[in-house]
């Protein structure tokens, strides 16, 4: 059996059940970057403040996603375009965790100039007591990139 292609870029898998994997031969081109989306649903009966006193929301127990990031790709930015009252939580490969709400619009986004190998659990978090709500997880790498296309202040 062939070994499993290098993922240069990112690996994700959904804990809800479906799976997405974008793979580019290593080493990239200098300048390149990274964009991708997926759909999901968030929320759940947790309180996003069990994982962070500033954390605002109900997530999932489990995250929704997991993102496997490699550091020499740059900036990374993970958001959530939603149409209903969104938070972010991610767990970084360090075990630090960042929470977010509304950045543009209604919409969160994290981004980590200078982020670390390894694995970034995602939760969509729902605000104000909402059942679960749909939305796209949009990850973006080698530049930073807030929701609706807009590129954020660095």
């Amino acid at each position: 059996m062939a070994p499993a292609p290098v993922l240069a870029m990112i690996a994700w898998a959904s804990i809800q059940g479906t799976a997405a994997v974008a793979a580019q031969p290593a080493p990239a081109p200098a300048g390149s970057h990274f964009d991708q989306a997926i759909n999901l649903r968030g929320g759940g009966n947790r309180p996003a403040s069990d994982l962070g006193p500033e954390c605002r929301g109900m997530i999932a127990v489990e995250p929704d996603h997991r993102l496997q990031w490699e550091a020499e790709r740059g900036p990374l930015s993970i958001s959530i375009e939603s149409r209903a009252d969104t938070t972010l939580v991610v767990r970084g490969p360090d075990g630090r965790i960042h929470c977010i709400d509304d950045v543009s619009g209604l919409n969160p986004v994290i981004a980590f100039q200078s982020p670390s190998s390894g694995t970034y659990d995602i939760w969509m978090g729902v605000y104000g007591g909402a059942a679960a709500s749909s939305g796209q997880l949009r990850v973006t790498g080698g530049y930073i990139v807030c929701p609706g296309d807009r590129r954020c202040p660095r």
